[in-house]
């Protein structure tokens, strides 16, 4: 399921019991906590997109083993701004953060970039902060946290992606580099399926928004994160890595 709201993070929380080795933090403890840190930092939060998935407990586990736990896995999203830094139009800075109580996945944060079509989702995090849930781990990564705020990285990395985009915008693409670019999608990267290629080469020529002009790498990309639309968000967040190594290439 979805949700916009953290406070519905609190009911649909079933975290199970500590162990003598492993500690699971409850998803709203969390988030709240990246997004108090982020503010007391200058940014300002979007509204999240949380993703919650049930999951079931390893047969590692030392108690619990085979247990399937509602909601277990949590994925979340939020659009961050700072003051310092003004984004190209069509790009926003995006903060992903995930957590787990299955002893599957690590507690993590991500910064990184999401272009904004419509209600595309894409996004690519530069930078991962991840925690196994072992005692004393959400103190930790809070600790990371900080450390990552205190070096300004995200804002100087914003720049960087600002003048990547910029690039986008500037270098022309041949219908001939098109092909070449569609084949290295679809097939070097599997980034799209084969029954998406149709359309790929439908929107590169019809494309409607007027900031994708045609014959550009940022026409070119917007194609395929057009076509991202509908995946669960940890599979978009995957495959426009993949995506921006392709175009910096193309």
């Amino acid at each position: 399921m979805r949700t916009s709201n953290i406070s519905d993070l609190a009911t649909l929380d079933h975290k199970p019991a500590a162990t003598s080795t492993w500690e699971p933090v409850a998803h709203l403890q969390f988030t709240q906590m990246l997004f108090d840190k982020l503010r007391g930092a200058g940014f300002q939060m979007g509204t999240p997109n949380i993703e919650l998935t049930h999951g079931r407990m390893p047969k590692r586990a030392l108690s619990n083993a085979g247990e399937e736990i509602k909601w277990a896995n949590m994925f979340g999203i939020a659009e961050i701004q700072h003051w310092d830094v003004q984004n190209p139009e069509g790009l926003h800075t995006l903060l992903g953060w995930r957590n787990s109580h299955c002893q599957r996945v690590a507690m993590g944060i991500g910064v990184g970039s999401r272009v904004v079509v419509c209600s595309n989702m894409s996004f690519e995090a530069d930078r991962k902060l991840n925690q196994i849930h072992h005692i004393g781990a959400f103190a930790q990564i809070q600790n990371d946290l900080q450390d990552l705020l205190a070096s300004r990285w995200i804002q100087d990395r914003m720049r960087i992606r600002n003048l990547r985009v910029h690039e986008y915008k500037e270098q022309t693409m041949s219908d001939t580099d098109f092909r070449q670019f569609t084949e290295k999608v679809i097939v070097d990267k599997g980034i799209l399926s084969p029954s998406k290629y149709s359309k790929m080469v439908d929107l590169w020529k019809n494309y409607k928004p007027n900031d994708f002009e045609r014959n550009t790498k940022w026409r070119a990309f917007n194609v395929v994160t057009e076509l991202l639309k509908g995946s669960t968000l940890p599979v978009i967040a995957a495959k426009t890595q993949k995506l921006h190594e392709v175009t910096m290439c193309a």
